[in-house]
């Protein structure tokens, strides 16, 4: 999905829905969980392009989805200053105040199609912040927000895709402070908190390929073609089949 006449070199050769007018970065995002939740999937991972993810998280959220029935969104990133000791010896904790950034949000499909159509929907202002639309939705709706602890992908952008300063660089706050790493297989965890005898062997190569023809990566784009290229290397260096969406928000042509 591309704004009209927006191409990013990132993308050369992939198809592209070119909208037909600009939605700017707040409708493209509400517009994206609209067209994913009509798709009726398990669930729908949104992630922004400056991310870079570590092994095996697809496994591992097959694993743990859904933890409650009132579980809306789950945050595989959490900010360093939002870092908290997870319960129940499990590698989630519950959102308590209110999250920085959209970098990698999984979001069951039912509450983010109420999110979309809801009323917060059609009269948010978009300066205000995705993150922020997130988060007041899940209170309103009565679903809980849960992150990641540690975090199970880091921000690496050298500037974000509203407010380019220095002060919103993937650095301090705007990081997390516990990634575990590009190389650290999460699978390492399913038998800790999924103690199920079917959980007890390690996964085989044909699950590993059905976890790729399943999941659908829908990314966010804003003129960081660098960081998008990085984002796409690090999901093709796990799930090299796995399905890819990019949307285009940005201004290059």
């Amino acid at each position: 999905f591309a704004e009209p006449g927006i191409r990013s070199p990132a993308i050369e050769g992939w198809r592209v829905i070119q909208h037909r007018e600009k939605l700017g970065s707040y409708r493209n995002f509400v517009s994206a969980l609209r067209h994913a939740s009509k798709q009726q999937p398990d669930a729908i991972l949104s992630i922004e392009d400056d991310i870079v993810i570590c092994r095996g998280a697809m496994q591992w959220l097959e694993s743990v989805l859904w933890p409650a029935p009132d579980v809306g969104v789950l945050s595989l990133y959490t900010a360093s200053h939002q870092t908290g000791g997870a319960t129940d010896g499990q590698w989630m904790r519950e959102q308590m105040t209110s999250p920085w950034g959209t970098l990698a949000q999984v979001f069951r499909p039912d509450a983010a199609a109420d999110m979309v159509a809801s009323e917060l929907a059609q009269h948010w202002h978009s300066d205000i912040g995705e993150d922020q639309f997130v988060w007041r939705s899940m209170q309103t709706q009565g679903q809980r927000f849960l992150s990641c602890v540690p975090s199970l992908v880091q921000h690496v952008g050298d500037d974000a895709a509203i407010e380019r300063d220095s002060s919103t660089a993937a650095a301090g706050k705007r990081q997390a402070a516990d990634f575990v790493g590009e190389d650290y297989d999460a699978r390492e965890r399913i038998d800790d908190e999924r103690r199920a005898p079917e959980w007890s062997r390690p996964i085989e190569a044909a699950e590993e390929a059905s976890v790729e023809d399943a999941v659908m990566f829908g990314i966010t784009h804003f003129d960081r073609p660098d960081a998008l290229r990085r984002c796409v290397s690090s999901i093709r260096q796990w799930y090299p089949r796995a399905e890819i969406v990019v949307a285009n928000t940005g201004r290059l042509r």
